[in-house]
């Protein structure tokens, strides 16, 4: 498009400040929309970079229990008759209800019912709760991933995959914690 063109000197300039008007509200719509996007990616760029977006780069712990933890375990679960399946790290679970199959990650975020027991009975915590697993104790992060949503498991944990030895609020430490949960959610 010519700015610029017309028949006579008169309508020349007035085509010309019309025309180079309506240009320059061409130009800067294009600069507006292109600001626009220039600004989206910025946007983008930085929540990637701060984190927001990035990929959960948690690993797994492989580590085991100490043997003296799982065999005072050991005894706690045969001195009480429970059913339960030995990991190989150390705690010891009993799937209630296997869920669906969609199962959690590390990364993953969830919602669960819960109980936690000490080993004399006394339920030193219970609710419900949000969170992502892998800013749990490890025995969650280690037992939660084996059900899926809608089942029930029974974890049995030595006091390394707990609190370990500074304990928490009524939980005294190198308990061996005891915990009902359901997993609700994956979001």
């Amino acid at each position: 498009m010519h700015c610029w063109k017309s028949k006579s000197i008169k309508r020349k300039r007035f085509l010309q400040i019309e025309v180079l008007t309506s240009c320059q509200t061409l130009f800067y719509l294009r600069k507006k929309i292109i600001m626009r996007l220039v600004f989206t990616i910025a946007v983008m760029l930085l929540f990637t970079q701060s984190g927001c977006l990035k990929k959960c780069a948690y690993t797994q712990n492989t580590s085991s229990a100490p043997q003296a933890e799982q065999t005072e375990l050991q005894d706690f679960i045969t001195r009480n008759n429970i059913t339960a399946v030995k990991d190989p790290s150390g705690y010891f679970y009993n799937i209630i209800t296997p869920g669906d199959n969609n199962k959690p990650t590390l990364c993953s975020n969830l919602s669960v019912r819960y109980t936690g027991t000490l080993t004399n009975g006394t339920i030193f915590d219970s609710g419900s709760t949000s969170f992502q697993l892998n800013t749990l104790i490890e025995g969650w992060k280690r037992a939660l991933p084996k059900i899926g949503v809608g089942g029930k498991i029974m974890m049995y944990l030595p006091p390394t995959f707990a609190y370990g030895s500074r304990g928490v609020g009524s939980i005294p430490p190198n308990s061996i914690l005891i915990f009902e949960v359901e997993l609700l959610e994956i979001f």
